[in-house]
């Protein structure tokens, strides 16, 4: 438990949020955050998963790197990038959903034009015979 409460402050206050709300995301108080903080107590283990869990580290890296200095393989920055690469994945993932579905559009457009054009060929060949009939 060498670093958990460096790291829960680290990561709280990186995320801009309160003692108070991380002890009701969590669902335990806010005195237990800030004995963890000064390390005067350690949460029990379901609770640090929990705490892995909302920061998005690894319960080794939340106990025994300090992630404030890059110490992490998986630290709270790698995963923010992480989470904005999804977003941004997600985002090309709907606009090429789109785009498929104009081109499918724009192929159907054209295949209806070429089968106009031999209907509209074919009815001048037969008024082309026609009158050379006459």
């Amino acid at each position: 438990m060498l670093f958990f409460g460096l790291n829960i402050k680290y990561l709280r206050t990186t995320k801009k949020i309160s003692q108070e709300e991380l002890s009701m995301i969590l669902g335990t108080t806010r005195a237990a955050i800030a004995n963890w903080e000064s390390k005067n107590m350690s949460p029990k283990l379901d609770m640090i998963v929990n705490c892995a869990s909302y920061f998005k580290v690894s319960v080794d890296d939340l106990v025994r790197a300090d992630i404030s200095k890059g110490e992490s393989s998986t630290s709270y920055e790698n995963f923010e990038n992480q989470e904005k690469l999804r977003d941004e994945i997600s985002i090309q993932k709907d606009e090429i959903s789109k785009l498929k579905e104009s081109l499918l559009q724009s192929v159907n457009i054209s295949n209806q034009l070429a089968e106009l054009n031999k209907s509209l060929s074919k009815t001048n060949q037969d008024q082309i015979k026609e009158l050379s009939n006459q």
